[in-house]
């Protein structure tokens, strides 16, 4: 009789690249002090009376959050090590730079955190499954 241990097949787990931890770890953090920052504000531009193009603002900024809730879902993934995270990640990056540009909100902190984490995952796409 063969012992057990023979018969059960060992799983490897890939190692995880210290860049994608540090942005996972950064994503986890900032992601939701962002979320509560964005709805906050939405709240605040939700008073009767105010112009049209505060409506469009408001609008756009619900939106945007939007999007940095569904990049909380693929930094999950990216912590799984998965590739679809990055091709969502992407998506999610290009659709609120539309909305930050078309809202008028656009600048250089819309930009950077979503293109670290892009290029983090891109640089590390071979290693995904």
């Amino acid at each position: 009789m063969k012992p057990l241990m023979d018969e059960t097949p060992v799983i490897q787990e890939k190692d995880r690249p210290w860049a994608i931890t540090l942005v996972c770890m950064w994503w986890f953090i900032a992601v939701p002090i962002g979320i509560l920052w964005g709805l906050g504000i939405y709240a605040r531009l939700g008073q009767p009376g105010i112009s049209f193009a505060l409506q469009l603002v408001r609008a756009a900024l619900l939106l945007y959050t939007l999007t940095v809730a569904l990049g909380l879902v693929c930094m999950i993934g990216l912590w799984r090590m998965k590739k679809w995270s990055v091709i969502g990640l992407t998506i999610l990056f290009a659709i609120g730079q539309m909305i930050a540009q078309a809202a008028g909100t656009w600048n250089l902190g819309v930009l950077l955190p979503w293109s670290i984490v892009v290029a983090v995952g891109f640089r590390n796409f071979s290693k995904l499954d």
